[in-house]
């Protein structure tokens, strides 16, 4: 497909392609009507790496190095690990930490073991100072909540399925919240939630602090949630390096949205300008949830660092927060329009290369060029095809006129070229390899253009009736249709041995004298055996094709045949084809 070619198919499937664009980009729209918003953390490290290390060494490299210990599966770990424990320590939904609707979460995806195991922690806060302490008690009423599960009694009949579309869990779920899982014989209590309650209890601090020291209650119990969260991260800990098959491992290794290896991998390291400072930022569609996981993995990253050469710290560069992660209050840009924008390139891509496809592999001839190529012809006319509404703004009739011209044109220069005739006819054969490829129909429009320029033209076509009633139905006038000649001849027994015109009319011999040209329509290769006598005694012969169907391997024998048996050129018209291909032939359309 030459250029030309590509712009007219393009041109032509235009609303197509631009239709399948535009639904593409609704399906967009739709998918992402319920888009969720997403919340971006970000924090600023300065490493020293650039200006306070060895010159000696790349500080590509280095940065390298730092980018690898913040990904490192044991910080990944760690991070997800102290994310729980500050999860689990949570008495209800706190802004800075996750939305209310987080906090069920999960909360109904933690096992039973695991949220006991976090209320029972409740250490005792030591302050020494070389052993000079005395004791502060402090009660204070302070309002906690606990977790009660949520009973569902078995009904006869029900299933763990259909009692996970009822509450709106999971069967991991239910088999996390049930150990052992209850029979469903009827009657049975089957936990199916966990649910918060407040409660106000009497809090006794006991603080150990030295003589002169004066420790507030808020400091006390500050402390004492600390030692409770560093407490539950080692109990969490140890959970995991247990086995190889508990809740923890496989929380790390699932597709968890906010403990999972692979989530919290995502965070974005980015070196800022060639400094020594470099930029992370974490994404997630919990703001409180972004912000934590940020702080935490900056808290084990900067842990892990200071640890990888105790005894060589005083030569390791200073590492230190400039730009603490702060709460982000606005979710990120939607992205919907971009996507819209991203599914209507698709669309106009995808629908243009299937449509590019087809065309490849479509085997009809379609295009004048490729009939050539496939014939070896010279083309030197290809019909239009014309719609039965004449809606478009292509001017038909001035396209039919161009083409005929031009093939009137060559016929004539073929004839020019002819020396030595003297008053014979110049005998013109319009020859097809099937039936219905439109020779009656190309022959009456170009016999019709040299008789108006004032050639003496006599056009024979074989007889399509078998039994004429009347000999009288066998000759036609221009004048009184398109599709007109001036004789049938009938197609004999012995066809193929008929050596010149005058055998071919038999009693009609007085029709050919006095003509200038004579055009014969000869029957259709495949299914009728030529006259090779009279083929050769011709000047010109005339092959026309449908653009619509394909040309086979025995379209080309049967041409390969027919033309081993001239010494008189063969030229290719295509009828039918489309008027955009046109071009390469007649030039620019005309329109109206």
């Amino acid at each position: 497909m030459n250029p030309n070619s590509f712009i007219s198919f393009l041109k032509k499937n235009s609303l197509l392609i631009v239709g399948v664009g535009l639904i593409a980009a609704g399906v967009a729209w739709f998918l992402t009507r319920h888009e969720a918003r997403v919340y971006t953390a970000s924090a600023t490290v300065y490493t020293g790496l650039a200006t306070e290390t060895n010159p000696d060494c790349q500080t590509a490299a280095r940065f390298d190095n730092l980018s690898n210990i913040i990904k490192s599966r044991e910080t990944l770990e760690m991070t997800a690990i102290r994310l729980m424990a500050r999860h689990l320590l949570l008495t209800g939904p706190e802004p800075s930490f996750c939305l209310p609707e987080t906090w069920v979460r999960l909360m109904n995806d933690f096992p039973l073991e695991i949220r006991k195991m976090a209320e029972m922690i409740e250490p005792e806060l030591q302050i020494n100072a070389n052993h000079d302490t005395i004791s502060q008690y402090v009660t204070e009423k302070v309002k906690r909540s606990r977790l009660i599960p949520e009973y569902y009694i078995i009904r006869a009949g029900d299933s763990p399925k259909d009692v996970c579309l009822k509450f709106g869990i999971s069967l991991d779920q239910l088999e996390r919240l049930n150990s052992p899982m209850p029979p469903f014989n009827g009657g049975e209590r089957l936990i199916v939630g966990i649910v918060s309650e407040p409660y106000w209890a009497d809090t006794l601090i006991n603080i150990h602090a030295p003589a002169d020291t004066s420790l507030s209650l808020s400091e006390a119990v500050l402390n004492t949630d600390s030692m409770r969260y560093e407490h539950l991260v080692k109990n969490l800990t140890d959970i995991k390096n247990a086995d190889q098959d508990n809740y923890i491992i496989r929380t790390l290794q699932s597709q968890n949205p906010y403990y999972s290896v692979r989530k919290i991998s995502e965070i974005r390291v980015l070196r800022l300008q060639n400094s020594d400072m470099i930029s992370l930022s974490y994404d997630s569609n919990d703001p409180g949830v972004s912000l934590q996981t940020l702080k935490t993995l900056t808290e084990v990253f900067l842990s892990q660092y200071q640890s990888l050469s105790p005894s060589n710290s005083d030569k390791l560069p200073v590492i230190r927060m400039i730009d603490n992660p702060v709460f982000p209050l606005q979710s990120d840009g939607s992205k919907r329009i971009i996507l819209m924008i991203a599914a209507f390139l698709a669309g106009l891509f995808l629908t243009s290369l299937i449509l590019l496809i087809r065309g490849w592999i479509d085997r009809t001839i379609r295009y004048s060029d490729r009939f050539g190529k496939l014939t070896g012809l010279k083309v030197i006319g290809a019909i239009p095809h014309i719609p039965g509404r004449q809606g478009s703004k292509i001017d038909y009739p001035l396209v039919m006129s161009r083409v005929i011209d031009q093939i009137a044109q060559r016929i004539r220069m073929v004839e020019i070229g002819l020396k030595d005739r003297g008053d014979q006819s110049f005998l013109i054969f319009m020859v097809s390899t099937r039936t219905n490829e439109g020779k009656t129909y190309i022959a009456s429009m170009v016999v019709e253009k040299l008789r108006a320029s004032g050639s003496k033209v006599l056009f024979l076509k074989p007889l399509e009736r078998n039994s004429p009633e009347d000999d009288r139905l066998r000759f036609t006038s221009f004048d009184r249709s398109t599709l007109a000649w001036d004789f049938e001849y009938a197609v004999p027994d012995n066809f193929v041995s008929i050596r010149d015109i005058t055998e071919l009319v038999r009693n009609y011999t007085f029709l050919i004298k006095g003509y200038h040209f004579l055009v014969v329509e000869l029957p259709a290769l495949l299914t009728q055996e030529f006259p090779l006598e009279l083929v050769r005694s011709g000047n010109l012969s005339v092959l026309t094709a449908r653009a619509s169907r394909s040309w086979t391997r025995a379209d080309q024998e049967a041409l390969t045949l027919y033309q081993s048996s001239l010494d008189h050129p063969v030229y290719g018209v295509l009828n039918d084809c489309d008027v955009d291909q046109m071009a390469s032939i007649i030039g620019d359309i005309p329109k109206r």
